[in-house]
């Protein structure tokens, strides 16, 4: 397995300091040091030369490095699907700066030359078991010299950050010891914060017109192959299908797919980068413009802190540097799109004309009406152009009003169901509180019948007592017999009579078995 490392280099926008593999220290030298270091300085300098040519060269090269097991499995961990259909994916960035903090130079080292090269074999030796990818200077001064390196996941981030910081070592020509100081790095891609600031402040933006408010990408250095395998392929189509999928896209611009937009002005342009190549360019520049505001914060957020990866068929990986960017420049206004109509009609004009000179002989007799019927040719392909441009407008904006329209039909559809949804269970709840009123009803009534009947059962009881004993105080009065014996009156009389029910019982009994004895023994003799 392979990883291709694109370097692009920017010639309009700032670039890191390069870095070189040897700093020279600025000698500060006194009137009496001024002879005999003649051969040293030009032995210095040729090498210093030397480092930046080999520089120069890597930077524009594509390098291929074997992966080992370990570095495939780590490399494919994080992958954010971009362009499925070529295998292009999007993985995060992890950097890390590295300072090495120089010790103070005294007289006798004044002049000493560091080795760049050195430092970074130490700097890797220290954070060894984890591989610092793409070290280099981006920065050197007389107290410090900054490295900055990536790595290829967070855990190998924060491990490097716990093995390199305050870390000390030797290096050749100093007696004491270098220390570092380890911080992870930061990107320059734009937060919301600057993009509300940038246009708060600027005067001239006004948030109702599309391209001047925050809703408009800038993506920079995507490899054409990854993108646009085929000339037949149309690389807008492509790229409104990518970048759709964080929202709806009004416009989309891709100044290299222009033959005439490197002939027009940097301001209407829009080619903000440039590669020193040999034939047509191998990476191209999109501008996206996003119909609402939470397509562009989704698309800004999801490519902060990425780089593109692709899985080749052949087994490779590569990776591709990005730069991206919200639209400062008006790109993709109307006015803007109508300048570079008009300077495309110019140019082309301009190229018949020239085309013409050179198959015609030259003549000096100016055809007016020629020249008139070209100048109204030339408008009336402006003017088609602008219809048609206006049409592809109104298209767009009742498909967008139809989507609007379909969308509040399906919330106004919700909000009726979930109105007839809450009047089902309001009259469920009424239903269930009249159940439960009439089933305590019911049972109010149950214990208020309970408590009652218990109530006349002890009244019942108490008015027994009472007649018992009138009775008895009666009975005492008149000299009647006592209780216990007109009880066992009562319960003689009682028995006797139960005795005589049964001895007419067993009576009856008797008289039906002979009577029906009787009935049965002429049955058997006949």
């Amino acid at each position: 397995m392979y990883v291709a490392k694109c370097f692009v280099r920017h010639q309009k926008e700032t670039q890191p300091p390069p870095d070189s593999t040897t700093m020279l220290v600025p000698r500060i030298l006194s009137r009496w040091d001024k002879g005999g270091n003649e051969g040293e300085e030009k032995k210095e300098d040729e090498l210093i030369q030397e480092n930046s040519e080999k520089e120069i060269g890597n930077k524009m090269t594509i390098t291929l490095k074997n992966l080992e097991p370990e570095d495939e499995a780590s490399t494919s961990i994080g992958l954010i699907p971009f362009y499925t259909a070529m295998d292009v994916y999007l993985k995060p960035i992890y950097s890390i700066k590295i300072r090495v903090i120089l010790p103070r130079l005294r007289q006798a080292q004044v002049g000493q030359s560091i080795s760049n090269w050195d430092l970074k074999e130490k700097i890797k030796k220290l954070a060894s078991p984890i591989e610092l990818i793409n070290i280099k200077v981006s920065q050197s001064t007389l107290e410090e010299v900054e490295f900055i390196s990536s790595l290829k996941n967070d855990q190998d981030l924060k491990r490097a950050v716990e093995l390199l910081h305050d870390c000390q070592f030797r290096a050749l020509g100093f007696t004491e010891q270098l220390k570092l100081s380890v911080e992870e790095g930061t990107s320059d891609f734009p937060t919301r914060a600057e993009w509300d600031k940038f246009f708060r402040e600027a005067e001239d933006m006004d948030e109702r017109v599309p391209g001047e408010r925050p809703d408009t990408v800038y993506i920079g250095g995507l490899p054409h192959d990854w993108f646009q395998p085929k000339k037949s392929y149309n690389l807008e189509d492509t790229m409104e299908e990518i970048m759709s999928e964080y929202g709806e896209i009004r416009k989309i611009d891709i100044p290299q797919s222009d033959l005439y937009r490197k002939q027009m002005d940097q301001e209407i342009s829009g080619l903000r980068m440039s590669w020193w190549t040999l034939g047509s360019e191998p990476f191209f520049e999109a501008y996206v413009q996003y119909t609402e505001y939470k397509g562009f914060v989704n698309a800004m957020n999801t490519l902060h802190g990425k780089q593109l990866i692709r899985k080749m068929p052949s087994g490779k990986l590569q990776e591709a540097s990005l730069k991206v960017d919200f639209d400062r420049t008006k790109h993709l206004t109307d006015k803007k799109i109508l300048l570079r109509s008009l300077k495309r009609s110019c140019i082309q004009y301009q190229m018949e004309v020239k085309q013409k000179k050179e198959d015609s002989k030259p003549t000096k007799e100016d055809n007016s009406e020629k020249r008139q019927k070209e100048q109204q040719k030339i408008a009336r392909r402006i003017l088609r152009e602008e219809k048609r441009r206006q049409k592809i407008e109104k298209i767009k904006q009742e498909a967008f009003l139809r989507k609007k329209l379909k969308r509040k039909r399906k919330e106004i559809e919700k909000i009726k169901q979930e109105a007839f949804l809450r009047k089902k269970l309001k009259r469920k709840r009424k239903e269930v509180k009249s159940k439960r009123k009439i089933e305590s009803k019911r049972l109010l009534e149950y214990i208020f019948d309970y408590h009652f009947k218990k109530f006349e059962a002890k009244a019942r009881e108490k008015e027994s007592k009472d007649i018992m004993l009138q009775l008895s105080e009666y009975v005492k009065q008149n000299g009647l017999d006592d209780e216990d014996r007109l009880r066992e009156n009562l319960l003689r009389g009682k028995e006797l009579r139960l005795r005589a029910k049964m001895a007419q019982k067993v009576l009856n009994e008797v008289e039906n078995e002979s009577s029906t004895k009787r009935k049965r023994k002429p049955k058997l003799q006949n």
